[in-house]
């Protein structure tokens, strides 16, 4: 059975938004409700997974912070104060996976637009009016 089958399989009730392709993996997301799952298969395991749960709130937040700003990446935006309340996590390199995962979400959502660049990725967020 392919991967996306059984992580469809697993998350039954949740709805599959779509993949997107990092560096060296390739993310599956799902909503439920008011929550995402990203999904990366382990590199170490062979029918092992990565699973990371996201709130809507969390998500919304960062799409509204840097809407309409292009060449983002997750090294340049790292520090930021804001960032920081988002990810309170006091070990940089995981506030940089969530940071990642977190703008993956966007980018399976239409909500980001994500390109390689030499060997870092890049976003550009789409500008949305607020109502």
């Amino acid at each position: 059975m392919a991967k996306i089958e059984i992580l469809k399989k697993i998350f039954a009730n949740w709805k599959y938004l779509g993949q997107v392709k990092s560096l060296r993996s390739r993310y599956y997301v799902f909503e439920l409700g008011n929550d995402y799952a990203i999904v990366r298969p382990d590199n170490r395991f062979k029918r092992g997974y990565n699973i990371v749960l996201f709130d809507c709130e969390t998500i919304e937040n960062l799409r509204r912070l840097y809407q309409g700003r292009r060449s983002l990446t997750t090294a340049k935006i790292l520090n930021d104060k804001e960032v920081k309340q988002l990810f309170p996590i006091t070990d940089q390199k995981t506030r940089q996976l969530l940071l990642l995962q977190a703008l993956l979400i966007l980018a399976c959502k239409g909500d980001a637009h994500v390109r390689k660049k030499g060997r870092e990725l890049v976003f550009t967020l789409a500008k949305f009016r607020e109502d």
